[in-house]
């Protein structure tokens, strides 16, 4: 189960009406509750169980009164109340939370049921700041009727929001949208009169190589802006560099 929200607890209830009937008498559901929480990375953060919890029929099955017994499970159990590492409120993007529910092999003669559930902490948007180097930037100023040549190697700095595919786990779309600064030519060294080098207020929407795993990325932007220097509106296009550390 996907779950966008942050999960406040995981409460366990018991339907302790259903488990004798005219027919069929279950009696005393001896169970035990394997729980672990791991990381967006598949790494273990809590592993905990918990043995014989008791869940007895309720005062309407026919054998009732022999089913008096203190061990008898009263009330919800929450799973915040087993951890003791991590709430589940205090966990990371994408963690899981692992729940298998099942029953106590030792007090049956014959192999029981057994229910599994996996809980992940789903986000929709990321929020980071990037910094890359956009290179060989063709740039149009506001007023101008045609680009620029190709620049030399940018530096940018820019809040970027990056989204998560929907339906797969931990999973981003190869684009991004974000705003901040472009330094631009800043890594042009030449002492030419004609090289423009400027800071840049922009909004930029860029694309990514879909490889989640790769270190070094070449990304396509595309958006504009407002010059610091040349006090004009402009518009850029072209590739970059993106190291991932």
């Amino acid at each position: 189960m996907l779950y966008n929200r942050t999960i406040s607890d995981v409460v366990f209830s018991f339907n302790a009406g259903a488990i004798d009937s005219e027919r069929q008498l279950y009696g005393k559901q001896y169970l035990t509750f394997d729980i672990r929480t791991q990381n967006a990375k598949g790494e273990l953060i809590e592993m905990r169980t918990i043995d014989n919890v008791v869940v007895c029929p309720d005062g309407n099955s026919v054998r009732a009164s022999f089913y008096q017994d203190k061990q008898c499970q009263v009330g919800n159990i929450s799973l915040n109340s087993l951890l003791s590492y991590r709430k589940t409120y205090d966990l990371d993007d994408w963690s899981t939370i692992i729940i298998t529910i099942r029953h106590t092999q030792s007090q049956y003669q014959e192999p029981g049921f057994s229910q599994k559930l996996e809980l992940v902490l789903q986000r929709r948007v990321k929020f980071d700041i990037d910094i890359s180097f956009p290179g060989g930037l063709l740039t149009k100023y506001k007023g101008e009727s045609s680009f620029t040549s190709f620049g030399g190697i940018s530096l940018a700095t820019l809040a970027q929001l990056s989204f998560y595919h929907p339906t797969k786990i931990n999973k981003l779309r190869p684009y991004k949208v974000g705003a901040g600064f472009v330094a631009l030519n800043a890594f042009n060294l030449s002492q030419e009169s004609n090289v423009n080098r400027d800071l840049g207020i922009v909004v930029l929407g860029s694309v990514y190589p879909t490889r989640s795993d790769a270190k070094l990325t070449f990304p396509l932007y595309l958006g504009g802006g407002y010059l610091m220097n040349k006090r004009s509106l402009f518009f850029l296009f072209g590739p970059g560099i993106g190291i991932r550390l």
